[in-house]
């Protein structure tokens, strides 16, 4: 799999979990925006979401299997951190 990030926008505010926004792009043939968040215990991706009317966060797409979330988060963090 072919994964490739392209940082969109930096948040420099120390208060804020959110650290940046993202595209990925998959295989040259999707595309998905994510955003960067950092907590005190963790650094991951989040994936486009709304709100049901329960009031519950529903990701809009995401990766069907653990190693292709791990693949994306990583080329996510390597990309942020290396800008």
């Amino acid at each position: 799999m072919n994964i490739s990030v392209k940082i969109q926008k930096v948040f420099d505010d120390p208060a804020s979990p959110l650290k940046a926004t993202a595209t990925v792009v998959i295989d040259d043939c999707f595309m998905v925006y994510v955003k960067l968040i950092q907590t005190e215990k963790s650094t991951f991706m989040a994936m486009p979401s709304f709100r049901g009317r329960d009031g519950k966060w529903r990701d809009t797409s995401h990766p069907l299997t653990a190693e292709c979330r791990s693949e994306m988060q990583s080329a996510l963090i390597e990309a942020y951190n290396s800008r």
